[in-house]
């Protein structure tokens, strides 16, 4: 299992969100906003990874459904 939000510091909760909010920050756009060196930045995005990524990926299943739903919606009504 992995890391929590909950058991990081506030500077880490701080840094793993605005990673999560822009994957394609710098590590010095990130450290400016927090508060912090670009290398802790950069330490903290390669230890937890998993909480950066695991917010975006939340989102494909969804996705699929959707696809599938309006597939379906299509299909019944002549659509395709």
């Amino acid at each position: 299992m992995g890391t929590d939000l909950n058991d990081l510091t506030e500077k880490q909760r701080d840094i793993v969100t605005e990673a999560r909010k822009n994957s394609n920050k710098s590590n010095e756009e990130i450290a400016v906003e927090t508060d912090a060196s670009a290398s802790y930045v950069s330490q903290v995005r390669n230890e937890h990874s998993d909480l950066i990524e695991n917010d975006s990926g939340s989102l494909l299943p969804v996705l699929v459904i959707l696809v599938v739903l309006g597939l379906a919606y299509a299909a019944e009504n002549g659509l395709l």
